[in-house]
């Protein structure tokens, strides 16, 4: 994504993630967003694993994804099912909120 620029994403999008671990809190940019994920990917040695679990439903800007994740790191694994809320405007995402199904499980397995 050079200069900031995505073909998915807005760039001042934001991205909510719920909970008590290290990744929770609102990033208010593509900037911020993709350092997030980043860092996701080198705690769990890119083991993670993201896949549709179900149809997407949309409504008008929004675009609702049920997911099943699998993650491994050290001594740890993670399985869940949960859903990814997308706001879209003009064909780009710029705002997604993230549920799990299981929020105390994920909260535990990536810490704080």
């Amino acid at each position: 994504m050079a200069n900031g620029e995505s073909p998915f994403f807005k760039p001042k999008n934001k991205w909510s993630q719920p909970g008590n671990n290290k990744f929770s809190d609102l990033k208010n940019n593509l900037d911020k967003v993709c350092k997030m994920s980043e860092r996701v990917m080198i705690d769990t040695s890119v083991n993670m694993t993201v896949k549709p679990d179900g149809t997407m439903i949309k409504s008008v800007g929004l675009v609702a994804v049920p997911l099943w994740s699998a993650a491994k790191k050290e001594m740890k694994s993670m399985v869940l099912a949960g859903t990814d809320l997308f706001g879209v405007k003009a064909a780009k995402i710029v705002y997604v909120w993230t549920f799990s199904y299981d929020q105390q499980v994920h909260d535990e397995f990536w810490g704080n």
